[in-house]
């Protein structure tokens, strides 16, 4: 036993006409209160252990609609609200929104309360704060239960309740028991948004692939044309290559006929029987083989580019220039015996003089042949010499005609006109 002074005992109560119940009735109200707070106390730890956790499957919810609702069944085990609701960040633009409200018809009063506690910036203490805080509303009429809904990484929302019991009749464990339920509402609510964002990008993934797999798709398929079309015009190349080399060949083959040809018919102008002269207008020899250079005289060395003047005799040059114009202006050919000749020295010659056109030019050109004959032997000959010397004539006879007949003359000078043309044979028009 404690051995130190005991207090004197109390005095004696004075005596009274009956029992005195005053103290039974406060110890009766004090055991009452006790048990109250032990079953509260009880309960609480009873919800303890799953206030914070939720039994929504978070990958199928569309929206954080069921997970207030699940925390406002909690908190209806705590407290009892007359009015309350969730504000939630809205993650375009940071600002709150109401989430979830009850009843449906204080919405405006919800709203206007949050924007008061913003103007005062008590919003932004209570949201600094992990326990709940009572507060008095606009009008003083009504007590707010404010909490926030924050995690460790960031604010989710907050909560504002209008309570419905007197607050002195809220137990301090109670208050604990919510910032449990807020707490792990919040973190809920950042799971959710944090599978909305996974499923998110599943889905844009999923597209991606899709979008990715139809274009591999159409890519395999491009390629399986343009390497058709490649396989055709390869092929049409080729055949382009086969034709080219086969044309080619053909023109080579025709050069080398061409070639063939020309030194063939080179040879023969050089070396043949047959005498060749070709002059342009102005009198310049294109070509001139050993032959012609032979029966006409020419000078040595006479060859293309070189006029007829510097290689002929002056009286051969001038008749073969007056035979080269008449054959311009006629453009007929001439055949007949070549009268420049000297048939005792070098027999008789038949001429064939005709107009050649260059194809790449379109310049004309006398073309002379000569071929060694016998006169006496052929009488044909003979006669078309004949027949080419009176054309010759009336040719000359007709052109002073056409002078003549440009000038006046008199009675006596057109009969004797008259009578020359007549021994001409030309016409009269």
């Amino acid at each position: 036993m404690d051995d130190r002074q005991k207090p004197p005992p109390p005095a004696s109560p004075a005596p009274s006409d009956g029992p005195d119940w005053s103290g039974q009735e406060e110890q009766a109200e004090l055991i009452r209160r006790l048990i109250v707070e032990k079953r509260a106390a009880l309960h609480a730890l009873e919800m303890a252990a799953s206030l914070g956790s939720f039994t929504l499957s978070l990958n199928r919810l569309d929206s954080p609609l069921p997970i207030l609702l699940e925390t406002a069944m909690k908190l209806r085990t705590l407290v009892r609200f007359s009015a309350f609701g969730f504000f939630l960040v809205d993650e375009a633009d940071g600002d709150l929104q109401l989430g979830f409200h009850e009843p449906v018809s204080q919405r405006r009063w919800f709203e206007a309360e949050l924007e008061r506690l913003i103007q005062d910036h008590t919003l932004a203490w209570v949201l600094q704060r992990a326990k709940p805080v009572l507060l008095a509303s606009a009008d003083g009429s009504q007590t707010l239960l404010l909490h926030s809904l924050a995690t460790i990484s960031r604010t989710r929302g907050v909560f504002m309740g209008v309570l419905g019991q007197d607050r002195d009749e809220i137990l301090d464990p109670s208050y604990s028991l919510l910032s449990i339920i807020f707490h792990g509402c919040a973190h809920t609510l950042e799971s959710f948004t944090l599978y909305a964002r996974i499923r998110d990008m599943n889905r844009q993934l999923s597209e991606h692939v899709a979008t990715l797999e139809l274009s591999e798709l159409a890519l395999q398929e491009r390629g399986q044309a343009l390497e058709a079309v490649a396989v055709r015009h390869s092929q049409d190349l080729e055949r382009m290559h086969q034709e080219l080399a086969r044309h080619m060949l053909a023109l080579q083959q025709a050069q080398e006929e061409s070639r063939r040809h020309e030194a063939f018919m080179r040879a023969v102008l050089e070396h043949g029987a047959v005498g060749v002269l070709v002059l342009d207008r102005e009198g310049v020899i294109l070509h001139c083989n050993a032959r012609i250079a032979r029966l006409y005289r020419f000078a040595p060395g006479a060859g293309p580019g070189m006029p007829l003047d510097e290689v002929a005799a002056p009286a051969l040059a001038a008749a073969l220039r007056a035979e080269h114009e008449t054959l311009f202006a006629s453009r007929e050919s001439l055949l007949g015996l070549e009268e420049h000749l000297d048939t005792t020295a070098h027999g008789a010659h038949m001429k064939t003089v005709f107009l050649v056109e260059d194809p790449a030019t379109g310049s004309k050109a006398v073309c002379r042949l000569l071929v060694c004959v016998d006169p006496n032997q052929h009488p044909f000959l003979r006669h078309l010499n004949e027949d080419q010397t009176a054309r010759t004539r009336r040719q000359a006879m007709a052109a002073m005609a056409e002078h003549l007949m440009a000038t006046p003359l008199d009675d006596s000078q057109r009969a004797m006109l008259r009578y020359l043309l007549d021994l001409a044979g030309v016409q009269d028009e």
